[in-house]
């Protein structure tokens, strides 16, 4: 699976994701986080609790306030699929 690069924007307390595209055979992402630099990942959920897991063309929040987020391809093959985020409100 492809790895999508993280990025640093802890500061801004509101966070969603956009994913879209083609998802091929079986395609799956993940939005993972990270507070130790990068070194260990783990799935981000949405405001219900559910797993940041994409099958599908969706907008979500993103609940959980990390040092680094990024976006992984968890499954599935000939995909080709975007991912946006969005950081913003008050910066903290």
């Amino acid at each position: 699976g492809d790895v999508g690069t993280d990025v640093d924007m802890a500061s801004f307390p509101d966070r969603s994701v956009q994913v879209f595209g083609a998802f091929g055979t079986g395609g799956e992402i993940t939005i993972q986080g990270s507070n130790d630099g990068g070194t260990t990942w783990a799935t981000l959920t949405d405001p219900q609790g559910n797993a940041l897991t994409f099958t599908a063309a969706k907008i979500e929040a993103i609940t959980e306030m990390v040092g680094k987020i990024r976006p992984i391809q968890s499954a599935g093959s000939g995909a080709s699929i975007s991912v946006f985020m969005f950081f913003g409100g008050n910066r903290l």
